[in-house]
């Protein structure tokens, strides 16, 4: 048997939450429990003690990295994106230990649209270059042809904070209108990232939707604590020449739900975000990037730190609780 690897946090709105445990060369990992009476708060003080009791050296990262915020990107292409493309296209360099806010990033990379020299398959918005790059590729797909692709990319060194990835695409009926969606929990924080490429504003709600992700009588703006949605809302007029001058960063306007938010960038494109006030954020960027290249989203978010159990008295003794030979009956499948 191993130590534990990691732990994922399942039925976060229903009466009987779970916990689904990884261990390290396991015959029975994933382990999943379910809390029935306790609820959540069970849970929660469940697992607390469970990575206090732990020795894994990867539960002791990332536990240490749970409480310093991390930086969170949204780069949408701004052109038709026609072939295979490279990190430094996307003004990315691998991730600096030197600089606290670059070795700590989620990025997603959204192009509103592919052309048909595009890269094959899922891999339209994944740099040809990530192999080796200091980024792990969290996510990737798109809507061949002539619709978005996406791709979500996290430091390598903080990747085991990322769990419970979820994809989802809009209804294939509502096309050429088309949304992709990547949800994940990082450092105990849930997030969505939506890239988007309509033809008329008046069918963002319709299409948002028909996204299948997470609970169905929910839209995605309602289930994580941000969500950021970004690309085109109508076909550009004039599309936007390859090079520009950087530009000062339009301002954030107010939905009626006091909730999201929006803005419009000079290119066409379209960042709308909606966070929950239990996780605020600070915006970084003050530039929007070129013409070609927009720097949608760029902020810091706070985590959720993993709270210590309170230092024992110097009486306390330490127990080692060894499980085996488990025998169950009156199994119900669920």
């Amino acid at each position: 048997s191993g130590g534990l690897i990691s732990w994922h946090r399942r039925n976060e709105r229903e009466k009987r939450p779970r916990l689904q445990l990884v261990f390290e060369e396991a015959h029975n990992s994933p382990l999943e429990l379910q809390f029935r009476d306790g609820g959540a708060a069970l849970r929660e003080r469940f697992l607390r003690s469970l990575l206090e009791w732990s020795e894994s050296q990867t539960v002791s990262a990332i536990a240490a990295a749970s409480g310093t915020p991390f930086r969170c990107r949204v780069l949408v292409a701004a052109v038709e994106v026609n072939a295979q493309h490279q990190l430094r296209n996307w003004g990315l360099a691998a991730p600096s230990a030197d600089n606290p806010n670059d070795d700590r990033q989620l990025v997603c990379l959204v192009i509103p649209r592919i052309g048909p020299r595009a890269r094959p398959a899922e891999l339209a918005a994944v740099p040809s270059d990530i192999d080796q790059s200091g980024w792990t590729l969290i996510s990737c797909q798109c809507v061949y042809p002539n619709g978005p692709a996406t791709c979500v990319l996290t430091s390598t060194k903080i990747t085991d904070g990322v769990t419970e990835v979820s994809e989802a695409q809009s209804s294939i009926s509502l096309l050429p209108n088309a949304m992709l969606a990547c949800s994940l929990r990082f450092f105990g924080v849930s997030i969505c990232f939506i890239a988007m490429n309509l033809r008329r504003p008046d069918s963002f709600y319709s299409v948002l939707a028909s996204l299948r992700l997470g609970r169905p009588d929910f839209d995605a703006v309602c289930q994580f604590e941000r969500t950021f949605i970004c690309g085109r809302t109508r076909d550009p007029e004039n599309p936007p020449a390859a090079i520009a001058e950087s530009t000062e960063l339009p301002q954030w306007n107010q939905f009626s739900d006091a909730v999201s938010t929006f803005r419009s960038f000079s290119n066409g494109i379209t960042a709308v975000r909606s966070a929950l006030p239990n996780v605020p954020g600070q915006d970084i960027s003050t530039t929007c990037g070129s013409s070609a290249l927009c720097f949608a989203i760029d902020e810091l978010v706070p985590t959720r730190p993993i709270p210590s159990l309170p230092v024992p008295p110097a009486t306390a003794v330490r127990g080692v609780l060894a499980l085996s030979n488990l025998v169950a009956s009156s199994l119900r499948s669920s």
